[in-house]
């Protein structure tokens, strides 16, 4: 076996998500002692630039691979991992983000500010949009919500943007939105929602939530406002990557079709920062029980003493006039929403989720989970992994 190994990198010129993807390989290559060498394509990745050819390699994580590269790499034997949900190849195993969670993630986020109306921005045939809204519609639609699908074509925006042309088309579609209302889209969409519902005089985050699946924090950050997002698993996606390359190798174990990689983080932002339809006492009381009910077992009672500004009567009215719920229900949707995240995204023991959450014991926990979803930790994270195509 040679000393070092030649390995193909190739991610687009606008994947703001390149850094933490290549951070995530390099992380297994140390953890693992491999003796790669990353031959990364593109006029940011040193001395290699952007060959006309491809250079000689071993092993390649290629996002998008052709049809004409996947044929040359089980022509040629050499392993070859894809990094996109988009134009899948016989025998080229994918690592890719996992989709259907970003888009229950977006609803959750939603649902929790009493939002049950959504829209989505996206092109629906690309792969991945299609996961997202499936994600956010199924939730959305379990709590009584509805989603609105806004098309816009992928290409408006990548590789490069047509900013008029995306422009005109929220120009119309934006003012038919009834609000208070929810929007999702990938970042990049998100921060011309932004742009353009300043302009129509919406106002953000008062009438209009907007959440973006961010691939940049400096994009999110340099919108205005701020722009809430949930973030790419860019790091997990390439240790994993890598990881799937080092099994096609070595050939020393069996290499799943494809690997979905979990660890959506939602970053909260201005663009989402007001809860959206709630006011004085009952907004600070939302906010409270988003903080506290996810790590410790809060009750309906305590948030009442904390909040109520009259008898604990009147502020159950006004609670479940403004969020459609008695403070108990959201304090149980909240710190369910946080065990399912916990169970389905991360590889956390039962018994860690129970310390996380403030459970005092795993089979507290699971008479929680018993008496609100009928089933137990173990079945609801193996049904996960079903549904979801888990690794």
């Amino acid at each position: 076996m040679k000393d070092v190994l030649g390995i193909r990198v190739r991610l687009p010129a606008w994947a703001t998500f390149a850094e933490t993807v290549l951070r995530g390989i390099l992380r297994y290559q140390r953890q693992h002692a491999r003796p790669w060498r990353l031959l990364c394509e593109g006029e940011l990745f040193g001395a290699l630039g952007a060959p006309s050819e491809p250079v000689a390699h071993d092993g390649a994580i290629l996002f998008r691979p052709t049809r004409q590269e996947g044929a040359q790499a089980r022509t040629q034997g050499v392993p070859l991992v894809a990094l996109s949900t988009e134009g899948r190849l016989p025998g080229v195993p994918r690592v890719v983000a996992d989709c259907v969670e970003i888009g229950r993630r977006a609803a959750h986020y939603f649902l929790g500010l009493g939002i049950k109306r959504c829209a989505f921005a996206s092109d629906p045939t690309m792969s991945y949009a299609r996961s997202w809204r499936r994600g956010l519609a199924t939730e959305l639609r379990r709590a009584g919500g509805d989603c609105l699908e806004i098309p816009v074509p992928e290409s408006l925006l990548f590789p490069e943007e047509d900013a008029e042309s995306v422009a005109a088309l929220l120009d119309k579609i934006l003012p038919q939105l009834k609000f208070p209302c929810g929007l999702f889209a990938k970042d990049r969409l998100a921060a011309h929602v932004l742009l353009v519902a300043r302009s129509l005089g919406i106002r953000v985050p008062e009438e209009l939530g907007v959440v973006g699946a961010g691939y940049s924090d400096l994009l999110a950050m340099t919108c205005h406002p701020p722009l809430t997002t949930i973030d790419y698993p860019g790091e997990r996606t390439g240790f994993e990557a890598a990881a799937t390359l080092d099994r096609l190798l070595s050939r020393s174990a069996p290499v799943p079709r494809h690997v979905i990689v979990p660890g959506c983080e939602l970053q909260e932002r201005e663009s989402t920062a007001a809860v959206l339809g709630f006011s004085g006492p009952i907004r600070d009381a939302i906010r409270f029980i988003q903080e506290r009910a996810p790590r410790e077992g809060l009750t309906a009672a305590e948030v009442e003493r904390r909040f109520a500004q009259g008898s604990p009567t009147t502020f159950r009215v006004h609670f479940r006039n403004q969020t459609g719920a008695a403070p108990k229900e959201v304090i149980l949707r909240t710190r369910l929403a946080r065990l399912e995240q916990q169970l389905l995204e991360t590889r956390l023991s039962i018994k860690e989720i129970a310390i996380d959450m403030g459970f005092s014991s795993p089979e507290e926990l699971a008479r929680f989970l018993r008496r609100t979803r009928q089933t137990t930790p173990t079945r609801l994270r193996m049904a996960g992994k079903a549904v979801h195509g888990g690794t």
